[in-house]
């Protein structure tokens, strides 16, 4: 084990969607930042890989080109139940579809490009709010350390309750027949599955469920398809018309939604790690973005100020809260009603009845260019 010690101005561990643009934003700015993965890039994750057109123009800014890639735009929504109920509706914002493949790759190069120093397959073993240690026993010393670790963690953080609800997840990439401008969310008993086009002309399939169905299911993908997915005629029609191009779907389990705001008491926050949305929401990877652009705002705001750090962390959770938690209440509630069998075909009915009811629900999910 080394005992080496390492300086750098800002620490941050994690490096998805929200710590990689961090970390460009602050290198930017003339920060010595040092990111920490515990994995490599490019990688496959469970992901919808739907992003809200809030983010197309801060991406552009940090540098990514995503008017060279020819992306999809997506501009509708079909939702369709078991039960047999449809609706299509117009998205009030719109989205496009692009791979985390190749979106943590771009982030991941251009935050090499601007200086930031990036340490992947490194865990963080220990942290305090002016150091961490790594799996090697290296301690880097940071004025700032800020937890960005996504989705699952073994460090102990101030959390409100959950519902207790544990769902899983599985992704896989298809060529499949789909319009190029609209995402699909079909929905089956105490799940759903959505499929959107992303690069290259490739689909995105994503899967969230009840863990229970799959423990039902004896733990085996190919019962729990078709026990429970199947029953959804569109969601079978999907298969069935698609040439997977996994061998086997990526898959991810246990996963919960909690009301998560940064605490202030040794980590600031960011992305995942301050509060996960329910993916029905649509917004997950737009809410990284827009947490990563606020909080470098309040460190570039407060960083010739002696206690920096005490109002970074106090300034950063008022904003945060304001700008996030009616995301994730409304969020976390379609989500439950996503497990109810009766509550989305009664949405879809009262949607095609009254069809002006929807985009408003939508946009609530949903923010502002930024």
């Amino acid at each position: 084990m080394s005992s080496e010690n390492i300086n750098t101005d800002i620490a941050i561990i994690g490096g998805g969607l929200s710590g990689l643009s961090l970390s460009i934003l602050l290198a930017k700015e003339g920060f010595e930042v040092t990111l920490f993965e515990k994995k490599d890039y490019p990688r496959h994750k469970v992901c919808g890989e739907y992003i809200s057109l809030e983010s197309w123009d801060f991406l552009e800014r940090i540098g990514i080109p995503l008017n060279t890639l020819n992306l999809p735009i997506i501009s509708e929504v079909y939702l369709s139940s078991h039960q047999g109920t449809s609706l299509k509706s117009a998205l009030p914002l719109g989205g496009f579809g692009i791979s985390r493949f190749t979106l943590e790759e771009l982030l991941f190069q251009k935050a090499q490009q601007v200086g930031v120093k990036v340490l992947t397959k490194t865990s963080i073993v220990s942290y305090s709010d002016n150091a961490v240690e790594t799996q090697l026993g290296v301690k880097h010393f940071a004025n700032l350390v800020i937890a960005s670790y996504g989705k699952k963690t073994n460090f102990n953080i101030q959390v409100k309750p959950s519902t207790g609800q544990k769902y899983f997840a599985l992704k896989w990439h298809m060529n499949a027949d789909i319009p190029k401008d609209r995402i699909h969310l079909h929905f089956f008993e105490k799940g759903y599955i959505g499929s959107s086009q992303i690069e290259e002309g490739k689909t995105n399939a994503c899967l969230i469920a009840a863990q229970e169905l799959l423990e039902n299911s004896e733990n085996n993908i190919d019962q729990f398809m078709h026990r429970y997915v199947f029953k959804n005629k569109e969601a079978k029609e999907l298969f069935e018309n698609a040439t997977l191009l996994f061998e086997r779907p990526l898959s991810i389990g246990n996963i919960t939604f909690s009301h998560r705001y940064p605490s202030g008491s040794n980590l600031l926050l960011c992305g995942d790690a301050a509060g996960m949305v329910a993916p029905l929401n649509g917004n997950g990877m737009s809410m990284a973005f827009y947490s990563a652009f606020l909080l470098a705002e309040q460190i570039k705001k407060y960083r010739k100020t002696p206690e920096s750090k005490t109002l970074i962390s106090n300034e950063y959770e008022k904003i945060w809260k304001k700008k996030f938690r009616n995301r994730l209440l409304v969020g976390n509630w379609l989500q439950h009603a996503s497990l109810n069998n009766f509550a989305i075909p009664t949405i879809l009915k009262i949607g095609k009845t009254i069809p002006a009811l929807l985009p408003p629900l939508i946009k609530l999910t949903h923010g502002k260019p930024f």
